[in-house]
């Protein structure tokens, strides 16, 4: 792996290799090398002011790039890192108890999250600073972060330029702006180039973009991944000499992101020139779900696309059926166990259509942007066992709010029924609070059905055991009534 004999390492070893969405159905591992990390966290603890008095909250899961920051950069500066588990980490209520209760000054979270701590009430931390990044920070949430924390970093980067290769201070930026007397509202920039880093927004003939004109964003600097593992051909159509670095060797990596810098000097990310997208923080290459899809019998042409829906952001998977004419097409479940048989869970679509042919542009190409104008299919609400017990009567309708459904079949999966991680722990926090008795993340994980987990927590109901939260939930401060609460209470 390019450590020698002696076990000593070297700038240009072999640090970690992690693996992404691949468009032809393969992942593609991204060989990250020792200079290139260190660079990265000396970098940032310039860009965030971390120091031994601070404590970082890490949340991201190993298998997220950014994961190296929340782990290694208070181990450079002798600060202290906090690890939360899975469970608290998707559960807002007990991910806000552990901002409290570890006195965090720190936390690198995707917006997704942070929104998922604004819905349960908190309400922000003075001593806190917020690193967002992994997707595009909406600015309302942006808004939100930066009246109840200290201080907000936006953070852009593609895992091949390890990690973050560039900083915007929304903090600092609104400080400014108010001071001129205007509250920056539009979306939020990515920023500047972090230490030893190089980005460039270029023309279709590479040619460097005039300011205010948008191009795709190519990283050069220390920061640039060694390649792809064992995969040659595909490191030398993504990783390029660059020609306006200094010295032999310099290289520079194409992102397929769109952007433009500011007559400011600040970068804008504006979107993807491919069929990439991010969704909970993760980059997808939807043609990689596609290609799963199409080897499942009776589907024909595929498209997936990134669409909001009531419970948030999903994936949008459109078909055609091939085969036989009277022979049906699959069912949603059976799509649904098929994808997750070859892709992680959080590319598993949120809503499946079948149609007679996919929409078309004039040229003939898959119409993507009128895919994701289509109204989105209701997912199936057939109601074959309705609830018989008290406890099911009481966390069905739970079930049905999370899901944005009508009802649902106590026996249907909720996985099945479209959830995921970030829906799993909201569910926890509903069932908790409406049968009165524990709930987390991993009771849906093994009881993914009403009747199963109305089971689970009936028994615990008839323990005798005291329904009492963690002791860090205990330690969530009680924000106050807003006018609109005092009414309802008043009503």
């Amino acid at each position: 792996m390019g450590v020698s004999a002696s076990g000593r390492v070297g700038a240009r070893d072999l640090a970690y290799v992690i693996y992404t969405s691949g468009s032809t159905g393969r992942p593609k591992g991204v060989a990250v090398e020792h200079q290139a990390l260190v660079n990265f966290l000396v970098a940032m603890i310039r860009d965030t002011g971390f120091t031994a008095d601070d404590t970082m909250l890490a949340v991201t899961t190993l298998s997220f790039d950014i994961a190296a920051l929340e782990l290694f950069l208070p181990l450079l500066v002798g600060g202290r890192v906090e690890i939360a588990t899975r469970d608290s980490a998707s559960d807002g209520h007990r991910l806000a108890g552990l901002l409290h209760s570890s006195g965090a000054t720190m936390m690198q979270a995707t917006p997704a999250t942070w929104q998922m701590l604004f819905d349960v009430g908190w309400t922000g931390d003075a001593e806190l600073t917020a690193l967002c990044g992994g997707e595009a920070l909406p600015s309302t949430l942006a808004g939100q972060l930066d009246t109840g924390c200290r201080r907000v970093l936006n953070l852009y980067g593609p895992t091949e330029t390890t990690v973050w290769s560039s900083s915007f201070d929304v903090s600092a930026a609104n400080e400014a702006a108010s001071q001129a007397g205007a509250f920056r509202r539009e979306a939020m920039p990515i920023g500047r180039e972090i230490a030893n880093t190089r980005i460039y927004v270029l023309d279709p003939l590479w040619n460097l973009a005039p300011l205010g004109v948008a191009g795709e964003i190519c990283i050069g600097g220390d920061g640039v991944a060694r390649g792809y593992w064992g995969r040659s051909a595909l490191t030398a159509e993504r990783f390029l000499p660059d020609p306006f670095g200094v010295g032999l060797g310099t290289r520079l990596y194409r992102t397929g992101d769109i952007g433009v810098r500011r007559d400011d000097g600040v970068l804008e990310f504006l979107g993807r020139r491919d069929d990439q997208v991010k969704l909970r923080g993760f980059r997808i290459e939807t043609a990689e779900i596609e290609q799963v899809l199409m080897s499942c019998t009776g589907v024909g042409q595929v498209a997936v696309v990134l669409r909001d829906g009531p419970t948030g952001p999903g994936l949008l998977a459109a078909m055609t059926a091939s085969g036989a004419p009277d022979r049906p097409p699959p069912t949603e479940t059976e799509l649904r166990r098929h994808v997750r048989g070859s892709v992680p869970e959080y590319m598993v679509p949120a809503w499946w259509l079948v149609m007679e042919a996919l929409p078309r542009t004039a040229n003939g190409k898959t119409d993507r942007p009128a895919l994701r104008r289509l109204p989105l299919p209701g997912r199936s609400t057939t109601l074959g066992v309705l609830p018989s017990t008290d406890m099911e009567r009481r966390i069905a309708p739970v079930w049905a709010e999370v899901l944005a459904l009508e009802a649902v079949d106590v026996a249907a999966n909720f996985f099945e029924l479209g959830g995921h991680s970030l829906l799993a722990g909201r569910l926890a926090t509903r069932v908790h609070q409406v049968a009165g008795v524990s709930c987390d993340l991993g009771d849906i994980f093994t009881h993914p059905t009403v009747a199963e987990l109305a089971r689970l927590v009936a028994d615990r109901a008839g323990s005798a055991e005291p329904a009492t939260d963690s002791a860090a939930e205990q330690a969530i401060p009680l924000a106050p009534l807003t006018d609109a609460e005092r009414a309802l209470l008043d009503q």
